[in-house]
């Protein structure tokens, strides 16, 4: 909601903004992840993952403990094989993994 200098302001402008400037103060305190917590990978696609401990300490931290304040649900699983591993004769011996999850919060 953008308000407009020129024209006062009614009470439910004022909460409506006020309502937006807190929702964004929630926002704004958990959009930057520590990268001491992430680390890169490139297979099956290139992205950055997050460590799962520091995403439940975080939410733990604004919302209080899971179960409470907020919860999840893991709705989807995969493990991927990416890159083969071979032992000092050149055989295969294994596939690196790759774990992924959906995950529903509530």
């Amino acid at each position: 909601m953008k308000l407009d200098p020129n024209k006062p302001i009614t009470c439910e402008a004022a909460v409506q903004k006020r309502t937006e400037l807190d929702n964004l103060k929630l926002w704004e305190s958990v959009e930057r992840t520590d990268e001491k917590y992430t680390k890169p990978f490139t297979i099956p696609f290139r992205g950055t993952a997050i460590n799962p401990d520091y995403l439940f300490k975080k939410a733990t931290r604004v919302f209080g403990p899971a179960g409470k304040g907020w919860g999840y649900e893991i709705t989807g699983e995969q493990i991927l094989d990416t890159i083969p591993i071979f032992n000092d004769q050149g055989e295969q011996i294994a596939m690196e993994k790759v774990h992924t999850l959906d995950v529903m919060l509530w």
